[in-house]
């Protein structure tokens, strides 16, 4: 009986593993620590990249943005509706962290409302 409970708790293990991997929750422990999502936003002369990304109401959250292009109004990021605004120096991260607390579309746009994408809650 113990090689079988080892095996079901290797294989447990395995498939926890794969599935926190594919689902982009990173950082934390399955023992009595927070999961964090982080996700990477790069803005280019294209525009923020990528323009849309998912994240989970109630899970914790990791933003960082690099402005990578000059010539642009987006110095600046704003989480609308979370009242989060922060400057985005060229080359530099800049991190962001929240917890979405309502399911839905919240949009991250420069202070000019010109440049932005949306962050799906589910």
């Amino acid at each position: 009986m113990p090689i079988i409970s080892s095996v079901l708790a290797f294989n447990f293990t395995i498939i926890l593993t794969i599935t926190l991997l594919r689902t982009g929750v990173t950082g934390g422990s399955i023992l009595g620590r927070k999961f964090v999502e982080e996700r990477t936003v790069t803005l280019t002369e294209r525009g923020y990249e990528p323009e849309r990304i998912r994240l989970r109401r109630g899970v914790p959250a990791r933003l960082t943005f690099i402005r990578q292009v000059e010539a642009t109004c987006a110095t600046e990021i704003e989480l609308l509706g979370y009242g989060i605004k922060r400057d985005l120096p060229l080359n530099q991260p800049v991190v962001v962290e929240f917890t979405p607390t309502r399911s839905g579309e919240l949009t991250y746009t420069c202070s000019m409302k010109m440049v932005g994408g949306k962050i799906l809650i589910r």
